[in-house]
């Protein structure tokens, strides 16, 4: 797992042996790059979504420990987006947060810079040193840290849009080889580049509204949903739509890794509902109209590719 390859790299620089300049691609996946490095197959967490990988970043946990699968989650107060700390109007929702990585590793003596154009979201709130980043040119003026990590979201945002075959994504594309050759020359050996996503991408025109069943309102993301009702309940009410499919409790862990957690229950549900290849979720809630999206188990989502130079 993806999650796993992170803890290793952090692990090397704890240990002193070697220096770590981490640019996460959202959304980059299996994609091929054009770059001269080495490369490493992973896969990404169930749900493939950002929400659960950079959860478990900041708090260096799995899923299974910090109960945070999918965009949509169930709060105290109703649904809410975890990853931004806010509520379906916007409000800000406070919740307790656990220790983060980049104070953890500041605690350690370890130096450490962090660049995301998310200032806002909660755990880049807690640390509070993060940096905002606006272009990928930015990253040649970085002073030298032990472990540099930096959040670019461009290509998860054009495949979201326009897909991979259009000629923004390429421009994307061209833009991050770029930019990584550019860093290699720059950076002294010492220092290990990375660069991989999160998830990958699958497409998703064809919309399927998920509705409220006896009561209880879906909740996760564009391809993985979750109802706190039985495997019989929600096959029922969903047996006629085209493009769904319902996982059984037991299905449902095996995908994911783990037993469910009460805790993971009262946030998502037992039952899993998973959009088939070319399908996408709208909620009651909110209506996505991406044309690529991700959080399913397809292998355009799952495959990661860690480039390495």
């Amino acid at each position: 797992m993806i999650f796993d390859e992170v803890r290793a790299i952090l692990d090397r620089v704890r240990k002193n042996e070697e220096k770590a300049f981490v640019i996460l691609a959202d959304g980059l996946g299996g994609y091929p790059l054009n770059i001269p490095s080495a490369t490493k197959k992973t896969n990404a967490f169930f749900p493939t979504s950002g929400t659960a990988f950079f959860y478990s970043l900041y708090t260096q946990k799995t899923p299974e420990h910090h109960h945070t699968l999918e965009h949509y989650t169930r709060g105290e107060e109703g649904i809410y987006i975890p990853l931004w700390g806010k509520d379906l109007n916007g409000n800000r929702v406070e919740e307790e947060l656990e220790d983060d990585l980049f104070s953890l590793l500041e605690e350690e003596g370890i130096q450490v810079q962090h660049l995301t154009p998310y200032l806002d979201q909660p755990y880049v709130k807690r640390w509070g040193k993060a940096q905002p980043l606006n272009t990928l040119s930015q990253l040649y003026e970085l002073p030298e840290k032990d472990f540099t990590f930096v959040n670019w979201p461009m290509i998860d945002y054009t495949l979201h849009k326009y897909g991979p075959y259009s000629p923004a994504f390429n421009q994307e594309i061209e833009l991050l080889e770029l930019t990584v050759k550019r860093l290699r020359k720059r950076l002294p050996p010492e220092v290990k580049i990375y660069v991989f996503g999160d998830h990958g991408l699958t497409e998703s025109q064809q919309k399927i509204f998920l509705p409220e069943i006896e009561g209880n309102l879906p909740v996760g993301g564009e391809r993985a949903a979750f109802y706190q009702l039985s495997y019989d309940e929600v096959a029922n009410a969903l047996e006629n739509m085209e493009g769904v499919l319902v996982l059984e409790k037991e299905e449902l862990e095996a995908v994911l890794g783990f037993p469910l957690t009460p805790e993971i229950k009262r946030r998502y549900g037992e039952t899993a509902v998973i959009a088939e290849r070319g399908y996408g979720f709208v909620f009651p809630y909110a209506k996505p109209d991406n044309v690529f999206s991700h959080g399913g188990l397809s292998k355009e989502e799952r495959k990661i590719l860690i480039y390495i130079l």
